[in-house]
């Protein structure tokens, strides 16, 4: 069995303690940053969905008639929105409906609760969020992707990824 000299093991052992450093550090701080994206996201996510539903509580309270037109004024192919009365599901963007609110969502609403859930369907990472209308008497829901948040996260973890085997080499030139 081949000995190694005592300077490649000296710089082994640098280089494992600045790739334990390293790691330790990037994980860390990966995590901070995840938490800290997350949250924002979903503050902004629940104000938006407030607001959006306040207006259609209002608007389809006034006129229970108009589902349609006022769903074509409020909802938007990125963030689309779903109203549900009587188990009459309306929405205008295609292709999203009552199979994209998860069920766990829908009975929190129908017992008129507010909640969000993160899903993972099979197109892309989104957030649902649901909320009771009491005025009208419907449920609310609207769906807002995650693609952007979870790009950003995937270029913070690349970027920590490199920076670990950086620090490294760095430690095993300076062993």
């Amino acid at each position: 069995a081949a000995r190694f000299g005592l300077r490649t093991r000296t710089a082994s052992a640098i280089a494992l303690g600045g790739l334990l450093v390293s790691v330790t550090l990037g994980f860390i701080a990966y995590e901070l940053s995840r938490t800290y994206l997350v949250d924002k996201r979903l503050d902004m996510v629940r104000r938006e969905a407030t607001v959006n539903a306040r207006f259609l509580d209002g608007a389809l309270a006034e006129e229970p008639g108009s589902v349609a037109d006022v769903l074509r004024q409020s909802s938007d192919p990125v963030r689309p929105i779903l109203i549900e009365g009587g188990g009459q599901w309306s929405g205008v963007v295609v292709g999203v409906g009552e199979r994209d609110v998860p069920t766990e969502l829908r009975e929190l609403v129908d017992g008129d609760v507010a909640a969000l859930q993160l899903t993972s369907g099979a197109a892309e990472p989104a957030v649902v969020v649901g909320i009771p209308l009491p005025r009208s008497g419907t449920g609310f829901y609207q769906m807002f992707p995650l693609v952007e948040l979870d790009s950003t996260l995937d270029a913070i973890r690349n970027s920590l990824i490199i920076a670990a085997a950086i620090t490294t080499l760095a430690s095993a030139g300076l062993g």
